[in-house]
């Protein structure tokens, strides 16, 4: 199975290995995960985001829309265009 499929939050992502996803991730319609994407527990990541090659932190929100490339996001942390 893909990762992610035996998470209801994960349902509407799309997960291309490697990818390692925390436990109560939420995840909108339309997210792409992956590859070689680390996603921490408690993260909330919007509808439609993109995240390849980065790390997303327990708790940390990813506004919908976002894409990130070779980033990391912490909790509170500030994505600007």
């Amino acid at each position: 199975p893909r990762p992610g499929s035996g998470s209801p939050a994960l349902a509407g992502a799309v997960c291309s290995p490697p990818v390692l996803v925390g436990r109560g991730v939420l995840a909108g319609a339309g997210v792409e995960i992956g590859p070689e994407a680390v996603i921490g527990p408690e993260a909330r990541i919007g509808a439609g985001a993109r995240i390849r090659r980065s790390v997303v932190l327990e708790g940390a929100d990813v506004p919908a829309g976002t894409d990130l490339d070779g980033a990391v996001l912490f909790p509170g942390g500030r994505l600007d265009a």
